[in-house]
């Protein structure tokens, strides 16, 4: 059921200069584009409030109201002291809907989707100088992957995708940033890998080694992935491989244990599931990972999967074979 919405519009000032201008509410600064409101109401009455007041309003937020209204699990997390809810519009609900044919809006899956809206014990605040945040949200183990770029805000979904920020409204226990986009919840190392054209080569090589369920069924997991102009460079090296080996080289690159960028440390060695060590070294503003037999520079970080996270590299990690 849809409900009628209305919320009142701040303007915001405009661009004078070519320079970035902020306005600021409170602590809260924000690029000019994004419309901010503030309400005296928590995160949940704010939403019932703009429901119930029967006239239109810019981004609708009735399908959100009426798939969290009847989860008191949601409306709990949703009331507790300082939260960032990332809401949907109902557009977004609509084409999530549409690309769902066999969603069950009353089934767990709608309920999970929902919690990794939310980022408990953390309220969004854009800042020129922090251009990414991870954090936990109430779908454990996934965290809320946000980046900004000192124009808008953006927040991850299925590990390869963005919504970006569209308005917000801010509430007396947190803040609901709107988002263009449902945030669907990250798939496994298998199928997120499958969704990138320059991963191809390292999908067929999980699958022929074997390895591709153990990977995914790790509980946590970090996978530095090769693309596919790493592993055409060394053709004349794997060429010579057999099976065994080549399931060693793969085992190398993967950590039992999820390490986003944040989460790294210049000189801190992870142990892979081969048994063998892989350093880390920050540089320059680069990452690059050291192995046995090659070196690799992590071209995109922070792909988030179901169970970990997925960090692209240029070079395949050769291991002591």
């Amino acid at each position: 059921m849809y409900f009628k919405v209305v919320i009142t519009l701040i303007a915001m000032c405009a661009y004078a200069s070519a320079a970035p201008k902020y306005v600021s509410l409170g602590n809260l600064a924000f690029q000019s584009n994004v419309k901010v409101t503030t309400y005296t109401t928590n995160i949940p009455d704010t939403l019932i409030a703009l429901n119930n007041t029967g006239t239109p309003r810019a981004h609708s937020l009735d399908t959100l109201l009426a798939l969290a209204i009847t989860r008191p699990g949601i409306i709990a997390a949703l009331s507790a002291p300082s939260v960032t809810l990332w809401a949907p519009t109902d557009v977004a609900f609509n084409s999530f809907v549409h690309m769902n044919p066999g969603l069950n809006l009353s089934g767990d899956a709608v309920t999970e989707t929902l919690a990794f809206h939310a980022v408990p014990n953390f309220v969004y605040k854009p800042d020129p100088d922090v251009p990414l945040t991870i954090v936990p949200t109430a779908q454990t183990p996934l965290q809320s992957i946000i980046t900004y770029d000192g124009t808008a805000v953006n927040v991850q979904y299925a590990g390869l995708f963005q919504g970006k920020v569209i308005e917000s409204l801010v509430c007396s226990n947190g803040i609901i940033h709107v988002v263009k986009k449902v945030l669907a919840l990250p798939t496994t190392v298998s199928a997120t890998a499958a969704q990138v054209p320059t991963l191809s080569e390292l999908v067929d090589a999980l699958d022929a080694t074997n390895l591709t369920s153990t990977i995914d069924n790790l509980n946590a997991v970090t996978v530095f992935a090769p693309i596919n102009s790493a592993f055409d460079a060394i053709s004349d090296v794997t060429a010579t491989l057999n099976t065994s080996q080549l399931a060693s080289v793969l085992e190398y690159h993967v950590i039992p244990a999820t390490a986003f960028s944040t989460q790294l440390k210049d000189g801190e060695q992870f142990t892979t599931v081969l048994g063998q060590t892989l350093t880390v070294s920050l540089a320059d503003g680069k990452v690059t990972i050291i192995g046995a037999g090659s070196n690799a520079t992590v071209v995109m970080a922070n792909v988030q999967t179901s169970n970990g996270v997925v960090h692209v590299i240029d070079t395949v990690l050769i291991p002591k074979l």
